[in-house]
C-alpha cells in the first residue's frame, strides 16, 4: 500500500514533560477507492494521546488502491506509527488473511 499523501499527526503535550513516545499499531480497512472506512488500534502506545492522534491521522489518509490482478480491492493493514523516534519509514503492509 502507498500512502498518497503522508499520515499527518498531532500531539499535545506540556513543554516541561517533553514529547510522548511510543509505537501504535493500527488495523485499517482501506476500500477499493484507497479511502480508510475503518481503523482500530491492534497495540497501543500506552499513551492515549498518541493513540488518538493515530487514529486521527488514518481517518484522513488515502492510499493508491491496492489492486489484485489489475482490480482494485478493499483490503486490511497494518500499519506501525512511531512518535518520539527519528523518522522512520511508516510504510503499511497488508495484513496476512
Amino acid at each position: 500500500m502507498r500512502p498518497l499523501v503522508p499520515m499527518r499527526t498531532r500531539v499535545e503535550y506540556r513543554r516541561r514533560d517533553g514529547p510522548p513516545s511510543g509505537t501504535v499499531v493500527l488495523r485499517m480497512l482501506v476500500d477499493e477507492s484507497g479511502r480508510v472506512v475503518r481503523s482500530a488500534v491492534l497495540q497501543s502506545s500506552g499513551h492515549a494521546g498518541l493513540d488518538e492522534s493515530a487514529l486521527h491521522a488514518a481517518r484522513e489518509a488515502r492510499f493508491a488502491p491496492h489492486r489484485v490482478n489489475g482490480v482494485a480491492t478493499a483490503v486490511t493493514v497494518l500499519t506501525p506509527m512511531h512518535f518520539g523516534q527519528p523518522s522512520q519509514s511508516q510504510g503499511t503492509e497488508p495484513a496476512a488473511p
